[in-house]
């Protein structure tokens, strides 16, 4: 059975890496990423893995004296890196030793990056490090905030109230997600003859969803850390609305926040079988990694 998969990659800072601190002056200005490794115990699926190493490689980050973040990929064709691209035009600042890259409404949590400084100087992600040199300085500038691309950002989706809709669909009525011969597609997604490339496009958009939507302060709430795996799993109606979001976890918190999430989709464009809109059943397994 085809299942959508998103990885949800979770970094809080605990502690410094060194005891001197790092200035904004001395992250400022472009890095390029010279090589790419896998970071000591992780048990992240090994394709996540491969595929965060092939993004990052070449990459360039450019902390503007403005406070303005960019990346540059070189490889660019993966869902993984379209993510990272979203990233690009967004604010970044330093706290306790660590680039947030994000916007203030966001409380600049898309991406978290550990620096460590000795005869190398590394950026460490969720999974993997990058080893990175400094190609060009920038001089300090006035902040420019920057407003978020997206018209709901996680604080205020937080007024949101998500919908939880029930119903009994009859026996045989519900088509798994692998078999319905034209998928549910959300967003600007499009329905095409590209069975493949609108499952792909739907996977992104709701990826991304998540990772703006999901409140990754819960693991700091508990206490959490190491690995957890949390399965979701609902129904896409005739009109295209979600019913029945159901979860589970090996954390629970995480599986109610992750039916929360669901429950502020928007409705998609309904699935399709032998010419007639059906309801169709959607798995969405995703794995959260935190590291101290």
């Amino acid at each position: 059975m085809f299942q959508m998969r998103l990885c949800l990659l979770v970094l809080f800072i605990t502690q410094p890496i060194f005891s001197q601190s790092i200035t904004p002056e001395e992250v400022m200005g472009a890095w390029k990423v010279n090589a790419v490794s896998i970071a000591q115990n992780t048990d992240a699926l090994p394709e996540k893995v491969r595929e965060l190493k092939k993004v990052f490689e070449g990459a360039i980050f450019n902390f503007q004296g403005n406070g303005v973040f960019e990346i540059e990929l070189q490889n660019k064709s993966s869902q993984i890196a379209s993510i990272f691209k979203e990233f690009t035009g967004t604010n970044w600042i330093l706290k306790n030793n660590s680039i947030h890259i994000g916007y203030e409404a966001d409380i600049y949590s898309y991406m978290r990056i550990q620096i460590e400084k000795g005869a190398k100087t590394l950026f460490k992600l969720p999974m993997i490090q990058l080893e990175v040199t400094k190609t060009k300085d920038a001089k300090p500038k006035k902040f420019k905030k920057l407003k978020s691309k997206y018209p709901k950002t996680r604080v205020l989706n937080s007024l949101k109230k998500p919908v939880f809709k029930t119903k009994e669909f009859d026996e045989g009525t519900v088509i798994p997600y692998s078999e319905v011969q034209t998928p549910p597609v959300i967003g600007d997604c499009e329905i095409t003859a590209d069975i493949e490339e609108m499952k792909k496009c739907t996977s992104q958009k709701v990826s991304r969803f998540l990772n703006r939507k999901f409140n990754t302060e819960i693991a700091n709430d508990i206490n959490f850390s190491g690995t957890a795996v949390t399965k979701i799993r609902f129904i896409i109606d005739v009109d295209g609305s979600v019913y029945n979001i159901s979860a589970t976890s090996t954390q629970p918190e995480f599986a109610e926040e992750g039916k929360r999430v669901i429950g502020l989709l928007p409705n998609f464009t309904p699935g399709q079988h032998n010419g007639k809109p059906v309801a169709v059943s959607y798995v969405l397994p995703m794995t959260f990694k935190v590291v101290e």
